[in-house]
């Protein structure tokens, strides 16, 4: 098995979050190690961190690498402290290194906002959809809506965006197919405005598909296939990563999305413990405890381990008794996100929960790529496509 050289860096400075979205892999896929966390990484743990990152991108020099802050939710930190983090990174690290912050958006206003725009920070946000979905799963602490508040966020950023002063990567959503497809697509694409999105499944494994996706595989597979037949006759569509992803694929090129392709997850996440982990949602699964900390160990060592092999590498060869090796998509899906694979018989020599969903996806595209005047077309990078 290779030795993955990865560039992404999860850096998770609070363990909390104001909210309480009932999908969350952290606090309710059954994973407790959380509660024996500290609440915010120190400043200790962040500088022992960028010492091993300056070391391991003396020596390995990947391309665009980057940092993105993480939690639970990252603003729960403060401003003074995120301030006095991304200080320290900048002067550590420089401008050669991207600096990225996901968020719920609830707390973000002008100071905020200001604050990513003084350190280059480019900012993502979660949004699920219109507000009757979104307050579906992502309700605060004491179950009250947050749509209002993650609107002003999007406005906020947004607006900051066109003045060219903060980067706004875009928006994440948790995919729930129990809506109108057209609806939803015009929420992001006409009235957010959004240039990036990723749709992402919920987070589930063999042994709890039953309790946390009510929807079932077809029901996300129908969704999925009208979502992309609007997206793709859009003149002004937004990038879609899993879209993207799937055409990008199917011409030959690389994938934006873990969910397909050969390359696995090949981030490390820095706990706030200044534990090396892999994976956030194999915390549903078993154990993610590595012992492999920021204070003893070189990130050369925690990528060398067996578990961060399992989840960085593509080349995991299914059973016999799996179909996956004979399926005609083995080549785009290759057996989808190691996470979706686990169970407690087999560990992780399973299909994934979701190979019918994506067996639909692709047929659908291919399909219907050739059978019209579109074109896959991979672009130079060869990591996205595009159609003609």
């Amino acid at each position: 098995m290779s030795k993955p050289i990865p560039k992404t860096f999860i850096l998770k400075v609070a363990s909390g979050c104001n909210l309480s979205c009932k999908y969350c892999y952290m606090y309710y896929r059954g994973d407790a190690s959380i509660l024996e966390k500290n609440d915010f990484m120190s400043m200790e743990t962040l500088r022992n961190f960028l010492f091993r990152l300056n070391k391991y991108l003396d020596k390995y020099q990947p391309a665009k690498p980057s940092v993105a802050i993480h939690g639970g939710e990252p603003l729960l930190l403060g401003k003074a402290a995120m301030r006095e983090v991304l200080r320290l990174m900048r002067d550590t690290l420089g401008r050669s290194v991207g600096i990225k912050i996901q968020t719920n958006g609830v707390l973000i206003d002008d100071e905020w906002v200001n604050l990513f725009a003084n350190y280059d920070v480019v900012v993502g946000l979660s949004i699920d959809g219109p507000r009757n979905i979104n307050d579906r799963w992502r309700l605060n602490n004491g179950g009250r809506s947050t749509f209002q508040k993650v609107l002003r966020a999007h406005k906020l950023l947004s607006h900051s965006a066109k003045m060219c002063d903060v980067s706004y990567g875009g928006i994440i959503s948790v995919l729930d197919p129990r809506q109108d497809v057209s609806e939803f697509y015009n929420f992001f694409a006409r009235e957010l405005n959004v240039s990036n999105w990723h749709i992402l499944l919920p987070d589930v494994n063999h042994d709890n598909i039953d309790i946390y996706n009510p929807f079932g595989n077809d029901e996300i597979s129908s969704f999925l296939i009208r979502l992309h037949d609007i997206w793709k006759y859009d003149p002004n569509r937004p990038s879609l990563k899993l879209f993207e992803s799937v055409i990008s694929l199917l011409a030959g090129g690389g994938s934006l999305s873990e969910l397909l392709g050969v390359s696995g997850s090949q981030a490390v996440i820095v706990d706030v413990d200044g534990e090396y982990q892999c994976h956030d949602v194999l915390r549903m699964n078993e154990p993610t405890s590595s012992s492999f900390y920021v204070s003893t160990h070189d990130i050369d060592e925690y990528i060398e381990s067996d578990r961060f092999l399992l989840v960085s590498n593509k080349s995991w060869v299914p059973p016999d008794n799996l179909n996956c090796s004979r399926c005609p998509i083995w080549n785009v899906c290759r057996g989808g996100f190691v996470g979706y694979r686990y169970s407690q018989e087999n560990g992780y020599n399973n299909e994934s929960v979701y190979c019918d969903v994506i067996r639909d996806l692709v047929s659908h595209v291919y399909f219907s790529s050739i059978s019209s005047s579109s074109a896959l077309v991979p672009d130079s990078s060869g990591n996205r496509a595009h159609l003609l």
